[in-house]
């Protein structure tokens, strides 16, 4: 797949989709109103923070704008990306003790109430469906060390425009101490926020 960056708000190159992040330096105007939720995500109820997050390859090497610290910043106007390229893409939270992980809450890009106007992902939705698609697809499993104890589920994105259809909720309930997003098909893992819950705390093992 190649690439491209699209100077104009509504250019497209049906031949050459871009990556999820793909942007340009036009100033394109945008009337999407302010965030429902804020920029801020508010904790989950017996949310567990991740002593680590890390990720395969970051889109374009830029581990300021698309690092997967951003995955777990409780902001909504970041994301952290991975780009897969012809390998096979993850991104881990690792809790350094086994817990009792019981669901996982991911929160997707949003087309609507979305923060970056000049992403080529929101200048229109046949981009945006592109963009979705491309970060399909995705097994979202609990581990303990290397070994993988469940598959939650496959994390696969809607094309709905709304901040609230892009949030995914996957039970877990089963014991890890990591949780990984993993695609072996060729594109990107993005994502704005990641946020796991379960039984104790980082500082208090229960099992």
């Amino acid at each position: 797949m190649t690439y491209h960056e699209d100077n104009n708000c509504t250019g497209d190159n049906p031949t050459s989709p871009p990556h999820p992040e793909d942007s340009s330096d036009s100033q394109c105007s945008s009337n999407t109103p302010p965030s429902p939720l804020g920029t801020e995500r508010k904790e989950e109820v017996s949310e567990i923070i991740p002593t680590s997050v890390t990720q395969g390859k970051t889109w374009r090497g830029d581990e300021n704008n698309f690092t997967a610290a951003h995955a777990v910043d409780r902001d909504f106007s970041t994301l952290a990306i991975t780009h897969t390229e012809n390998e096979a893409g993850w991104m881990k939270l690792e809790f350094g003790k086994t817990l009792f992980i019981h669901k996982i809450v991911i929160y997707g890009r949003f087309y609507t109430n979305w923060y970056h106007p000049n992403d080529w992902c929101v200048k229109k939705q046949a981009n945006f469906k592109i963009c979705m698609k491309d970060c399909s697809n995705v097994d979202v499993s609990v581990y303990r060390g290397e070994v993988k104890q469940k598959s939650c589920g496959t994390l696969k994105l809607t094309i709905g425009l709304g901040q609230s259809d892009q949030i995914y909720i996957l039970a877990c309930n089963t014991k890890g101490d990591t949780v990984k997003l993993n695609k072996t098909t060729y594109n990107a893992i993005a994502v704005s926020e990641v946020s796991v819950t379960g039984t104790g705390t980082n500082n208090n093992l229960i099992l």
